[in-house]
């Protein structure tokens, strides 16, 4: 699972002495607010909790991310690539918050920096729900930096709370292979039903500006 996202529900996860990564009970463990690490099967899962930080606020308060948030978890995924053009991206991107730019009518609980984030670590799938909806986006592929560069393909699942009453799909089945098993010509296979990515014409300048972040100038120089 991961963590909270309202004041009321950080309550119950201090009441739980729920601090970091820890197993609650057999087959139930808290990822912790933010990371990215690999399963024993091969997967490599990247995670964020929370809701984003208001910008007119100063203090960031324990269910929020802010852009250094965002940047961390960008650079652990890209910190074994000497360049960009090895980098296949993640299997998994798993967040509390939407994307922005997903579904106009469900932008209440969306954050321009999780549309970062995917642009940047290019998940095979990102999860997320908060919104409380069922809602899937056409699968769309990552815009390429360079000729030699690898445009994996990114599919958004939205998911409603589990036993909803509009019974809206809160479980989600997948049999697929880690992303560092398959071979470049897998990843490059296209599909009838691929859009445009909707990140690409979205300004995020202001996210990599005046951040000393040493892996800006792979994506923004």
């Amino acid at each position: 699972i991961l963590g909270p996202n309202t004041s009321k529900q950080a309550e119950r996860y201090d009441e739980l002495k729920i601090k970091e990564e820890t197993e609650i009970c057999p087959n139930l463990s808290y990822l912790g607010e933010k990371g990215v690490f690999t399963l024993s099967s091969g997967f490599t899962l990247a995670y964020l909790s929370g809701t984003e930080k208001p910008a007119d606020s100063e203090i960031k308060k324990p269910w929020q991310f802010d852009k250094s948030d965002v940047l961390q978890i960008r650079n652990s995924c890209l910190k074994n690539f000497c360049a960009l053009d090895d980098y296949k991206g993640v299997d998994f991107l798993l967040t509390s918050t939407w994307c922005a730019g997903m579904n106009e009518k469900e932008e209440v609980n969306s954050s321009k920096l999780i549309s970062f984030l995917s642009l940047n670590v290019k998940p095979r799938y990102h999860f997320c729900g908060l919104n409380n909806i069922h809602f899937e986006k056409a699968p769309f592929r990552n815009p390429a930096y360079n000729s030699r560069s690898i445009e994996p393909v990114s599919r958004f699942i939205a998911l409603a709370k589990v036993n909803n009453p509009a019974k809206s799909k809160f479980l989600y089945a997948l049999n697929v292979t880690p992303v560092a098993n398959m071979r470049l010509t897998e990843l490059m296979t296209k599909s009838t039903d691929e859009i445009e990515c909707p990140f690409v014409s979205m300004d995020f300048s202001d996210i990599v500006k005046d951040s000393n972040d040493s892996n800006a100038q792979f994506f923004w120089g």
